[in-house]
């Protein structure tokens, strides 16, 4: 009776002693792991959160431009270069040279992205004969290709809005 005891005792701990955590050999980067699977954080996919989603729109995309010019003003090309943010894990820092008749470089502005798209508030910028307002939304149709809508409006010396859109390209 005593050698069935210990040999179920020496079973028993042998079936507890080898049952280990879940997690307990998972690495989650920018998550939590729960049951050996991770949960990532605002702003992370992959198997072990390992990614940065913003990290894959980093760069210089490029394209023509088409704007609804009724004043003679054409603006053909756009150049729109992405890189992080400091604000928060979903924000991207765009900066945006329209080209055309003249070009207008604008100011670094911060852009919030909701899933693979992003909006960015208005900002301004005073390109010598007049002070124009930039605002803009656009959707990530894949790591390469994105299709963007921009506003452009002046209310010096003479009052225009000009609505645009543009698909580009990752360089």
């Amino acid at each position: 009776m005593k050698q069935l005891l210990l040999l179920l005792a020496s079973i028993l701990l042998l079936i507890l002693g080898s049952c280990k955590e879940p997690c307990e050999d998972i690495n989650c980067n920018a998550g939590d792991c729960i049951e050996g699977i991770c949960n990532c954080d605002d702003g992370y996919d992959g198997t072990n959160c390992e990614n940065e989603i913003r990290a894959k729109y980093y760069g210089t995309w490029t394209g023509p431009n088409m704007c609804d010019s009724t004043i003679g003003i054409d603006f053909d090309s756009i150049t729109l270069t992405i890189s992080e943010s400091e604000v928060s894990i979903n924000d991207l820092t765009m900066e945006v040279s329209v080209q055309g008749d003249f070009d207008v470089p604008l100011p670094p502005e911060n852009a919030t992205l909701f899933g693979n798209a992003f909006e960015t508030g208005p900002s301004m910028v005073d390109i010598g004969f007049a002070v124009i307002t930039f605002s803009s939304d656009g959707i990530f149709k894949s790591p390469d290709d994105m299709s963007l809508d921009f506003v452009i409006t002046a209310d010096e010396p003479l009052p225009i809005t000009l609505n645009c859109t543009a698909d580009l390209v990752k360089q």
